[in-house]
This record gives structure tokens, sequence and C-alpha cells, in this order.
């Protein structure tokens, strides 16, 4: 009986000792993490950001007799057309409707309502854009009372924050990628700003202004970088492979396209990743490298038909095309290039079509077959001059020259050479001026 009494004390004296130690721990916890607080909070006042109710009214102040931008903003607000709730529901950021993908447009009801949506609220839109511009803000708030004021204004605040988001999806959508920078640097949106990026460096490519498509396209990972926003980043990797590969600065566009593969497999975006194969192809094709070339563009297309996308397995059909030909394939080039052709006019991708209708006038070349050839790149001249691309332009005005020069026709082989060479010499693509160059010798 002593024995058991003596193990219940024992027992009891551990117990108390356990919750004692818990205890002390909890308290040692609690002075540690206001010890911390502390230290954090001085830290702050020392950068000179307010720490107290008192302060934060007076550090949120504005000086006197200069206008405030929150009086625009809340006229902006009252101005606001808000949908019924089932309108609403069908309209993305603002409603139920998914967004698009980063690299796809908005569907076509989507965009028609997207745009109903801005037009209905073009008032609200119009002072937004006037509230931005000043330079000081206050809302009619004294934090030196308390924290539970009303503040009816924030609700019509994030409802304007959605307004200026789908108004820079609806400029990136419609290719106004200033416009839409604008409008993020305004939102202080660093996802806008990257986009928007993005799709500047896409129209100084396609101009072939290429330093200028750079340095949009670093900006756009700098931003990217900031927001962690690894996708993104991945996207501008290849975008930067491109304008690499039309420089000729072919090991620099692989290196590219390969990091931005890496980081699309990590995320399984198998839509990017069948472009990266494709523009994987594209370098070893300008590098002549057929055979593996045609390897990549099979695990485009492959990819392609997994995911869906009738594009992607067109550009590889297409593509894949052009590698034959230059192996000196008719029959598959062309058989490639019939399949793309069908496929892309039933999406109405010209700068696509347009690329059919070279590799037809290459393998109508390697048959000697004059006349189509001829009428395939006319096809190619009037659809390059609605694309207004000059790189692409250049290609089809040289091919053209070569068909020309092997017909014997030397004159006008001449004249669709030498446009070729304006082109790619005001470019500045040195390995396009050599081989146009070399095309000059012999004739």
């Amino acid at each position: 009986m002593e024995n058991q009494n003596r193990r219940i004390r024992r027992r009891f004296k551990l117990w108390h000792s356990i919750v004692a130690i818990l205890l002390l721990l909890f308290v040692l916890f609690r002075i540690w993490g206001s010890f911390k607080l502390k230290k954090k909070i001085e830290v702050l006042r020392n950068q000179g950001y307010p720490v107290t109710l008192e302060e934060l009214d007076n550090w949120y102040n504005i000086p006197a007799g200069v206008e405030n931008s929150a009086d625009v903003y809340m006229d902006a607000f009252s101005n606001y057309v808000e949908w019924d709730s089932e309108a609403r529901k069908a309209l993305p950021v603002v409603g139920r409707a998914p967004l698009p993908a980063r690299t796809q447009p908005l569907d076509d009801p989507n965009k028609l309502l997207v745009e109903k949506f801005l037009s209905d609220n073009e008032k609200t839109l119009t002072l937004l854009h006037e509230a931005a511009s000043i330079d000081h803000c206050r809302y009619p708030i004294d934090f030196r009372q308390h924290l539970g004021q009303p503040a009816s204004w924030l609700k019509e605040l994030r409802a304007s924050a959605h307004l200026l988001q789908l108004d820079v999806l609806i400029q990136c959508d419609n290719h106004n990628f200033e416009k839409a920078l604008t409008i993020s640097r305004e939102m202080d949106d660093m996802f806008g700003m990257a986009d928007a990026q993005r799709g500047l460096g896409y129209i100084h490519w396609r101009l072939g202004e290429y330093d200028q498509a750079i340095e949009h396209y670093n900006k756009c990972i700098k931003f990217s970088m900031d927001i962690q926003d690894m996708h993104t980043i991945a996207l501008a990797f290849i975008e930067i492979g491109n304008v690499y590969i039309e420089t000729g600065e072919i090991k620099l566009a692989i290196e590219y396209y390969n990091k931005s593969l890496k980081g699309l497999e990590s995320m399984g975006d198998y839509s990017e990743m069948a472009r990266a194969y494709n523009n994987l192809g594209d370098s070893n094709l300008k590098s002549g490298n057929y055979d593996k070339a045609i390897e990549y563009f099979a695990k485009c297309q492959e990819m392609g038909k997994k995911i869906g996308r009738k594009d992607i397995v067109g550009w590889s059909l297409f593509n894949a095309g052009e590698a034959f030909a230059l192996k000196g394939d008719a029959e598959s080039a062309m058989e490639n290039a019939q399949k793309a052709l069908d496929i892309l006019n039933i999406v109405g991708d010209k700068l696509g079509i347009m690329a059919c209708y070279k590799i037809f006038g290459m393998v109508f070349d390697l048959r000697e077959d004059w006349e189509p050839a001829i009428e395939s790149f006319e096809k190619c001249v009037a659809i390059g001059g609605e694309t207004k691309i000059p790189y692409i332009q250049g290609e089809v005005h040289f091919y053209y020259g070569k068909m020309l020069k092997h017909k014997g026709d030397t004159e006008k082989a001449k004249e669709q050479l030498n446009l070729a060479l304006n082109i790619f010499e005001s470019l500045d693509t040195e390995e396009f001026v050599v081989r146009i160059k070399k095309e000059f010798e012999d004739l």
C-alpha cells in the first residue's frame, strides 16, 4: 500500500513538473515573441513608417491645397455600372467565367461580353485613369478614432480594380500593349506589366526590331522574377529564342528554347512545350540538321494531337514539309504541306497557309514544274504583303529567287533576290545576307 502511494506521489510530481516546464516554455515563447515584435516595430519606426494609429493618420496625409485623387476615384465609383449577378456570371474576373490560358486569346462570346461591360463603364474607366495621374490621395477616414469606421468605397475600389484588370485583358487581346502597360502601371499590376512587355517584345520581333524586342522581353523577365511567375519567364525564353533564330544566332536560340522547355516540363504545360519542340526543330532546320529537325517536328505534332491543338499540328506539319523539301524529298514535303494546308485553312492561319504555299513552290522547283512553282510563290508574296512581317517576306523572296534561278530566268531571279537582300540588310540579318550574295555569284 505504501509503495502504491509512493508511486502515485511520484506520478503527481512528474505531471506537475511537466506542466510547470510547459508553462515556463509558453511564458518564454511569449516574452521572446513580444521582444521580436518590438524589435520589428522599432525597425519600421526607424525606416520612417507609422507604428501607432495616430502616426498612421499623420502619415496617411496630403499637403494642404493639392488636388486629391480620392475625390476623382469616388466619382468614378459612383458611375460604376454593375451588371446583375446572373449576367455577371458569364464574365471573367468579375464573374465566374474562366480566364483563357496566358498565351491564348479570349473566345468570341467572352470577348464581346467583356467589350460590352467595358463600354457600359467607359465613364468610370476614364475617371480611374484621370485619378491615377494625380499625385496625392487620401480617402475620408480618420485612423485616430477606431478601425471599425464605415468605408463603403472599399467595395467599389475592388470592383474598379477588376474593371481595370478586364481593360488590360482586352487591350492585350487587341495587341494594344502600350495601353495595357500604362493601365498595369496605374494598378501596380506586375502580372499585367510582364504580359504587356512580352506583347511589346512580340511586336518589335515581328517588325524586325530585334534589339527593342530583346529589351522588352528582358523587362518581362524582370517583372516576372519579382513575382516568381516562372511560367511567363519560360514563355519569354521561347520568344527570345525566336529573335535569335532570325538574327542567325542559332546556338543562343537553342539555349533559350532548352531553358524554356525545362521550365515548361516541370509545369506540365504541353501546349507551350509543343511550341518549344517546334522551335527547336526550326533551329536545326536553319542549321542544316534536317533529320534532327524532323524529329523535333514529330514531337511537336504528337503533343499537338495529344492536347487537341490543330494549329500546332498544322505548324509542325508544314515545318516538317520544309525540312523534307530541303533534303530533296519532294513526295514527303508535298504530303506534309498538303496536310498542313487542310488544317490551317480551317483554323484560318494566314502565316501557316503562306508557309504551305512556299513549300509547294519548293517542291515544284525540285520537280522542275515551273508554272505551279511560280503560282505558289506568287500566292506567298500576296499573303506576305498582307502580314507585313519583313523576315517572312524576305524568306519568300529568297526561295522564289532561287527557284527562278534554277528555272534559268536570270532577270526575274535577280529581282526577287534583290528584294530579299534589301529586307535582310535592313534587318541586319547577316546569315541571310551571306546566303543571298552567294546566290548572286553565278547569276
